[in-house]
């Protein structure tokens, strides 16, 4: 039997995948018990508040991992251009990894919640959010004077606008060509004064 942390841990890695290819309506608890390995009394000892609280628990994990992809594409970068490409093509990569055929880990399955679950929405909303908040505190080693942190700010919201409607029109063509046009979004906005 895994330990605790295992299992809660098992059930978000599984929920979040399932999810992603399911949608949250199309997947039941028992499935991602089976699919994860984890006993049942151990679900509702991790998340007390039932499958709402285990799709939040999913949005944090997502959350975490942007964040950490955002963080080492500015760390590795010279440019603000070269970081924002290698968030794209770490997104890109990662949907190209699964065939295009999941969609953002936040927004695959919360979009179908946000009307009928104001908390996931909540959720989501302060997730989508604090990825442009990243990418405008990463601009920090360039210096940025206050109208190009306004200016980024927008940029960054177009790109990542971009990237999740990109993300669903790639599901559909099976192609990374919708998501890399994120980029040429950031070049003709980051061109503009």
């Amino acid at each position: 039997m895994p330990r605790r942390s295992d299992a809660k841990n098992k059930m978000i890695k599984t929920a979040l995948l399932l999810f992603r290819e399911k949608g949250y309506h199309g997947v039941g608890l028992a499935e991602i018990l089976e699919q994860s390995g984890a006993p049942k009394g151990s679900f509702y000892h991790h998340f007390p508040g039932g499958k709402q609280e285990l799709a939040l628990a999913v949005l944090d994990a997502a959350n975490r991992f942007m964040l950490r992809l955002i963080d080492n594409a500015f760390e590795n970068a010279g440019t603000v251009e070269a970081a924002v490409d290698a968030v794209i093509d770490d997104i890109v990569e990662l949907a190209a990894s699964e065939k295009f055929s999941l969609g953002c880990p936040v927004t695959s399955f919360s979009v179908e919640l946000t009307r009928e679950d104001g908390e996931i929405r909540k959720r989501a909303d302060t997730v989508l959010r604090g990825w442009v908040q990243r990418m405008v505190e990463q601009l920090e080693p360039f210096s940025p004077d206050q109208d190009e942190l306004k200016r980024y700010t927008e940029v960054f919201r177009a790109v990542l606008t971009t990237i999740e409607g990109g993300w669903i029109v790639s599901q559909i063509q099976k192609s990374a060509e919708p998501l890399l046009i994120a980029k040429q979004v950031f070049r003709s906005m980051d061109k503009l004064q």
